[in-house]
């Protein structure tokens, strides 16, 4: 019997060791491109609450590609290599409950990316995951996307078998399998039952309470045309700190004007584009804001819009600005997907 209570403890600590292992790695995939792009890193939290802030990246269409797929690669490169070292002949359960434990949270934390993608194919995926990013950095089709994920879960589950990872798990469980139908028996597997529940209740309350609430979250894909009015965005912060904002935008033949002002009016970030994949952190304090996506649909209503603003854009950003508008087509319908996540 203290055997096997040993083991329910060895799998409580071995879930826990995972949740700090597996945010070191996701986020420090992210991380470590950042640093790559000559960024450098803000704040790295770590546990159910885990999230890296960063700063001064020189954001690329390539940059954003890697480091959408960093927080996914890095822990499975991790997964190949200790596989490698694992020795099934080590008597310790522990350490063998702890390498199942990253094992199948690792390998199996890439069903998103078989899931997002096909979800995908018939509505909006979430906004700000990183799935959902580099299939619109990318462009490859979801199919194959899925596809490539599916055979990585499976190539990682044929090496944890052929190290011999699954087997000797079996058998460190075969004598919780094989209690004796007594009273002792069944208080054991009652109270076993209770308690893998209440750990898997704290854990899901734990993560609810400290998953990072958007202040601001939208997603759209539509056709957009002359008569499209501008968005206009208000968000309400309820605690002053470091946000992170999320933004994506895909546009075709026309500009964009991105602002977002403060409670007192002032302008707290512009970005003029026609499509573009951006991180950024700031400050924001408590109190109401708004989040504005203007467009900008011929190089008339753009000059005057820089005028009104005060923008100084140089010579080559207003000629390229304007190589963008001959292929604009507003007689049609051009195609708009744009997201954007604070949190």
């Amino acid at each position: 019997m203290i055997k096997k209570s040993l083991l329910f403890v060895d799998t409580l600590f071995s879930t826990i060791a995972l949740i700090f292992i597996y945010t070191l790695l996701h986020e420090g995939g992210h991380a470590i491109t950042a640093i790559l792009y000559g960024g450098k890193i803000d704040k790295f939290v770590l546990g159910l609450n885990a999230h890296v802030v960063y700063s001064g990246v020189n954001n690329t269409r390539y940059s954003e590609i890697l480091n959408n797929v960093a927080g996914a690669v890095l822990p499975v490169l991790f997964l190949i290599v200790a596989l490698f070292v694992y020795n099934s002949k080590i008597k310790k359960s522990f350490y063998h409950i702890l390498y199942f434990s990253l094992f199948t949270g690792i390998t199996y934390s890439l069903l998103a990316w078989v899931a997002i993608p096909v979800i995908s194919l018939f509505a909006h995926p979430p906004v700000g995951d990183d799935v959902t990013k580099f299939l619109n950095n990318t462009k490859f089709h979801p199919i194959i996307v899925a596809l490539s994920a599916v055979f990585i879960i499976a190539a990682l589950t044929y090496f944890a078998v052929k190290r011999g990872l699954t087997q000797k798990i079996k058998e460190i469980f075969h004598d919780v399998r094989k209690i004796p139908n007594e009273s002792g028996g069944k208080k054991y597997r009652i109270s076993l039952i209770i308690g893998m529940v209440l750990l898997a209740v704290i854990l899901l309350v734990g993560l609810n309470m400290s998953t990072l609430k958007p202040v601001l979250t939208s997603s759209v894909s539509m056709g957009i045309s002359s008569r499209t009015k501008d968005w206009i965005m208000p968000f309400e912060v309820k605690k002053t700190k470091l946000y992170k904002m999320d933004f994506e935008l895909y546009a075709s033949g026309y500009i964009a004007d991105v602002q977002i002002y403060n409670k007192n009016g002032n302008r707290i970030h512009q970005n003029t584009c026609s499509w573009i994949t951006m991180s950024k952190s700031f400050n924001l304090e408590k109190g109401n804001y708004v989040f504005a996506l203007i467009f900008l649909k011929d190089s008339i209503s753009l000059k005057e819009h820089f005028k009104k603003m005060n923008y100084d854009f140089g010579p080559d950003a207003l000629s390229h600005f304007n190589e963008i508008y001959k292929t604009n087509s507003f007689n049609e319908i051009n195609p708009l997907k744009f997201s954007v996540t604070i949190k």
